[in-house]
């Protein structure tokens, strides 16, 4: 067994010293210069007075990069790398805030509490290493085997408990004000649990159309004196660019469906279907588990691939099947029938071919676009395109985060165009429509709309609240009319309204025909059968209503005496409390970003 652990040390400390740079970015990775009022030389950003040098984010940026590659097996495209600059960036903030925090309550750890930690309390990136688990369990046999193996040295875990573990005893500081008691445990089972159903009376401004209404120009000013925030114009940015369109063609499409046919022919005869799986298959069971998918019954998979797999025999191999994400060839390993002789689960492994153009040319096509955007930075957009022989497409103008017209919602470009200036040219971007290089040609600032820009929509807004006022006097006179001891019911007979009877509904559920309305839900679970309520106004309209009958489960007093339910919410509030502090920390902070400086 220590055999194992020797071959296997290089990946140990890999792990290890991954853990301990990530606790030392306060030590090498910034530096104390002060406050600055703008970017500095080399300088990325500034949380608080620390400044984050360019050259320790970007090597942490390559560690990722590196990471995302070995466990995708791909390059990462720049839409992924330009995630894991913003998730990289949150948290050097969250962990300097941090480290600030627990150096200015002198929180430290003794000698005595690191060597118990490591003895005892092993930390997570050991636990999780294969190399001290047996079947995907941390054993703790294997660990105190390595741990008293005198060829490894521990130093490194040593510096990375003393760094992480303060950080953890200021998390436990804050989660241990943290309590739950009989009543919210109780509470929170009825909002799992309870459920009501309500007869209810609705009334709204559309069954009041034909009722005149008149909006005084008055009126109209005052609600826009009074609602100017809304009558806003977003700022927008209006782009060109050229596209590098990886659409299929019909040769990469018939390259696809002559390997799937290849790869059928040679399991059929008898190569093995787990390495050719693994070899071939674009699936993610591929990578982890030789495209085996284990045990599934029906109702499990899409049911193309569901037919195929129910219909087969053991070790049959059936295919090409099609379905959304691609071709697949699949491998039927056993079934279980029920005992009326029916197929209730199958145990299959599954080959997958993605209908997408093949590797190298998408290669050729992110190089290509790579290249023209090296030009077109260098010439402009325009000569770059006239030179390669490339159509520049104009986009109508597009607000932050909104859709671009042939290309989608794509936050790389929307980013693009709101940090940088008119005529600023992109790198190559990924989208699901291909590579695209871009220039901004022109912004517009955010601006107030002017009334009589909006005056017919404010009109249309007044009308619509009066004739919700007409739906709300409606149901209170339907109200006066309702005797002691009567219902909707009764309501329904002695005039020409209709109630409407619900499904039973939970507190927080999507109500049948209704929707989620949280003012409605409230109201009907204060109520005790037979009351009435109303009218409760929701976003539309008015509602009376009637509480019919509430289902309340026999086993409340048990359950509230359960750990498992005082565990669960337990541990949702401390979330909730750490998520909360966290932020207080951010928004007390000096942060300055500078990444875009160095990253369009």
């Amino acid at each position: 067994m220590l055999s194992q652990m020797r071959a296997n040390m290089k990946v140990i400390m890999m792990i290890l010293v991954v853990a301990f740079m990530a606790t030392i970015i306060f030590s090498w990775g910034m530096d104390y210069r002060g406050p600055s009022g703008g970017a500095s030389a080399g300088v990325i950003g500034q949380i608080n007075e620390r400044e984050i040098s360019y050259d320790f984010f970007f090597r942490a940026l390559q560690n990722e990069y590196m990471r995302i590659r070995e466990l995708t097996g791909s390059e990462p495209d720049e839409s992924r790398m330009s995630q894991a600059r913003d998730q990289l960036w949150q948290q050097l903030v969250d962990e300097t805030l941090i480290s600030e925090e627990v150096e200015r309550r002198g929180i430290a750890i003794t000698d005595d509490e690191v060597v118990f930690i490591i003895k005892n309390d092993p930390p997570e990136f050991l636990r999780s290493d294969p190399t001290f688990q047996t079947n995907g369990v941390f054993d703790p046999q294997k660990y105190q085997e390595l741990l008293t193996n005198p060829e490894v040295n521990w130093s490194s875990v040593e510096n990375a408990v003393r760094s992480v573990y303060p950080q953890n005893k200021l998390r436990n500081m804050i989660l241990s004000t943290v309590r739950i008691t009989d009543d919210e445990i109780r509470q929170e089972f009825l909002q799992q649990q309870e459920t009501v159903t309500i007869r209810y009376i609705q009334s709204g401004p559309s069954q009041f159309q034909d009722e005149a209404v008149t909006v005084a120009d008055n009126e109209v000013d005052a609600y826009y004196q009074e609602h100017t925030d809304q009558f806003m114009d977003p700022p927008t940015a209006t782009l060109r660019y050229v596209l590098f369109d990886n659409t299929m063609t019909a040769a990469d499409t018939q390259a696809v469906n002559k390997q799937v046919n290849e790869l059928l022919e040679r399991a059929r005869n008898d190569e093995d279907f787990a390495e050719l799986a693994a070899m071939y298959s674009k699936d993610p069971s591929a990578e982890t588990n030789n495209g085996s998918l284990g045990m599934f019954g029906r109702g499990q998979m899409i049911p193309e691939f569901e037919n195929a797999a129910f219909d087969a025999k053991p070790d049959d191999i059936v295919g090409p099947i099609e379905t959304q994400f691609g071709l697949h060839i699949i491998k039927v390993h056993d079934q279980v029938k029920s005992s009326r002789g029916v197929v209730d689960s199958v145990n299959a492994s599954h080959i997958l071919l993605r209908m997408e153009m093949p590797e190298d040319r998408a290669d050729d096509l992110r190089y290509d676009a790579r290249f023209f955007a090296d030009a077109a930075n260098e010439k402009g957009l325009t000569l770059a395109a006239e030179e390669e022989s490339q159509e520049i497409i104009e986009s109508t103008p597009i607000r932050e985060g909104g859709f671009i017209a042939g290309l989608g919602q794509v936050p790389d470009i929307s980013n693009f165009a709101f940090r940088n200036e008119v005529n600023t040219t992109s790198n190559a971007i990924e989208t699901n429509r291909g590579w695209v290089v871009l220039e901004i040609t022109e912004k517009t600032e955010e601006r107030q709309i002017a009334q009589d820009e909006v005056a017919a929509t404010i009109k249309n807004i007044l009308e619509t609240e009066k004739r919700k006022e007409f739906a709300k006097r409606d149901l209170e006179a339907a109200k006066s009319e309702i005797q002691s001891g009567e219902t909707l019911a009764d309501l329904d007979e002695k005039s020409d309204r209709t109630s409407v009877t619900s499904q039973p509904f939970r507190i927080n559920d999507f109500i049948p025909m209704i929707g989620r309305e949280p003012a409605l839900s409230g109201a009907a679970f204060k109520l005790q059968p037979g009351e009435i309520a109303g009218p409760v106004e929701t976003a539309q309209d008015y509602y009376l209503i009637e509480l019919v009958e509430r289902t309340t489960p026999d086993s409340v007093d048990q359950r509230i005496q359960s750990p498992e339910l005082r565990q669960q919410l337990l541990q949702r509030k401390q979330q909730l409390t750490y998520a909360s502090w966290m932020q207080e920390l951010r928004d007390k902070a000096d942060i300055k970003d500078f990444r875009n400086q160095y990253w369009k």
